[in-house]
């Protein structure tokens, strides 16, 4: 997991940048609709990562996300929704 430390960085820094500077930008149809690419962060992390350290990063992933987007905790609160449906599906796996 520690020899991982850095490319897993370097994912979150880079899909954090591209659904800033890039994605925020995209409007799709008269809805407003944006996509959100840094989900596929959370998918990406290794199936060994302890469930309570998947928890604190994707509140803080999500919570940067807010942080640009001034969504007021909606990405957190996802973000944390999503890292724990997805550490009860690998446990059960």
């Amino acid at each position: 997991m520690i020899r991982l430390l850095p490319k897993i960085l370097i994912q979150a820094f880079v899909l954090l940048l591209l659904q800033v500077a890039v994605v925020n930008n995209i409007n799709l149809g008269t809805l407003n609709i944006t996509p959100h690419f840094y989900v596929l962060f959370f998918l990406l992390l290794p199936f060994e990562t302890p469930a309570w350290i998947m928890l604190f990063i994707g509140f803080f992933f999500g919570l940067s996300i807010d942080l640009f987007s001034d969504t007021n905790g909606l990405h957190a609160a996802s973000s944390v929704v999503l890292v724990f449906v997805r550490a009860i599906v690998l446990k059960g796996l």
